[in-house]
């Protein structure tokens, strides 16, 4: 993980760049090896029609975590983090939307912690 991290007891703040931005983000202490694992850099993501920022990494779709083969050219695709904290690494996104999505308990799309995520059915 190429972010900077502040360890503050059993939570980690990740620091979200993007130009000149800086936000920070929340996760549990317990899942910090698991996104400190992943190659890349966390960024934010803006979802304007919601108003809300996301932590969101890339990925290439056909060679999921591995950026070795840089000859190559491989389509990119986002991953958020509040997927990887409640799915593990091994979660892999289709790219297409699903019928259950993660939802923030408090609305703070920037807390990732554990007990603020769960599954909700997509509205209509």
């Amino acid at each position: 993980m190429r972010n900077q991290y502040v360890i503050d007891g059993s939570t980690v703040k990740i620091r979200l760049t993007y130009k000149k931005l800086s936000i920070w983000t929340e996760i549990d202490i317990a899942d910090l090896p698991v996104v400190d694992s992943l190659p890349g850099t966390w960024f934010p993501l803006f979802n304007k029609s919601k108003g809300e920022c996301y932590a969101a990494i890339t990925y290439h779709a056909d060679k999921l975590w591995d950026r070795s083969d840089k000859k190559k050219r491989h389509k990119r695709r986002i991953c958020w983090l509040s997927h990887i904290i409640f799915f593990g690494k091994d979660y892999t996104p289709l790219g297409q939307k699903t019928k259950v999505v993660v939802d923030h308990k408090d609305k703070n799309s920037l807390n990732n912690k554990r007990d603020n995520l769960r599954l909700i059915s997509r509205g209509v």
